[in-house]
């Protein structure tokens, strides 16, 4: 625990550095000695990355079509790059549009996803290990691999179920995002009309269950009003998979001071 501790505050120095940098000079952005002295000496833990449904609508899912053990200047993502960044442990996001549970389709399309997960696993063994806890992401790390977890990202994959969420974890998941660009059922989006004024009680059981289970609840995508009650809710520290603060960048994906504050008392993650 100490030595995640240490390589998030080392994160964060080296996060300083080069804004620091990059207010200075809005065109280039120059990484100082210092900032590569960190980001060498840890590694970057990066918690989300759209690569398998980028690979589901580029290459039919298939990694004999777009192999990325070698250069794909087309997407975002390739080994090279990971290695190069110096990436060590990453959660790939198993993403499938909101739209999907209209159709009920949902959870099923998830399901594809987290098969292109460990399809990429068993492809390239010696840079990837699927891990699914602290002792995992350890050994992962130890052997010179990248340590694979896996998020869901938006609650509309588990299509109004208990048992699917649990099902998606038991599969490897260790972090749902609430919602996507879509209100559900049980939450309100940051992105679409409020229904519940955040979290209704089936949401709160969600959290609750998400806690109880070990999962990672991602408040990314939900509404201002759903990260606070997920806060007000939530027992074990909760995370903004990818999301900035609203304050330097006003956008309601971001966010606010007033729910960043709380995440300090929470030990959450933005």
């Amino acid at each position: 625990m100490q030595a995640v501790r240490k390589s998030s505050i080392m994160l964060c120095l080296l996060l300083s550095d080069l804004t620091a940098v990059y207010a200075q000079q809005d065109s280039i952005v120059e990484v100082t000695t210092r900032a590569q002295r960190i980001h060498q000496s840890t590694f970057v833990f990066d918690g989300h990355n759209d690569l398998p449904y980028t690979l589901r609508k580029n290459a039919s899912s298939s990694f004999t079509k777009m192999d990325i053990a070698k250069p794909q200047p087309s997407i975002h993502t390739d080994i090279p790059r990971l290695r190069k960044g110096n990436v060590g442990a990453q959660y790939w996001s198993v993403y499938v549009p909101a739209s999907t549970a209209y159709r009920g389709e949902a959870l099923s399309q998830t399901l594809e996803q987290i098969e292109i997960v460990y399809a990429m696993v068993e492809k390239y063994p010696d840079t990837f290990a699927l891990t699914r806890d602290y002792h995992e992401i350890v050994r992962a790390r130890r052997e010179g691999k990248i340590a694979s977890l896996i998020g869901v990202e938006g609650g509309h994959s588990i299509e109004d179920s208990m048992a699917n969420l649990h099902r998606l974890f038991d599969l490897g998941a260790r972090y749902m995002t609430l919602t996507h660009s879509d209100t559900l059922s049980w939450a309100d989006s940051a992105t679409d009309e409020t229904e519940h004024d955040g979290l209704n009680r089936f949401g709160e059981a969600i959290v609750q269950e998400m806690n109880k289970i070990g999962m990672i609840v991602d408040l990314s995508h939900v509404s201002e009003a759903t990260m606070h009650d997920a806060l007000n809710i939530s027992t074990a520290p909760i995370m903004f998979s990818h999301s900035s603060a609203r304050s330097v960048a006003k956008h309601v994906r971001n966010v606010p001071d007033t729910v960043l504050k709380r995440m300090k008392d929470n030990g959450g993650i933005v």
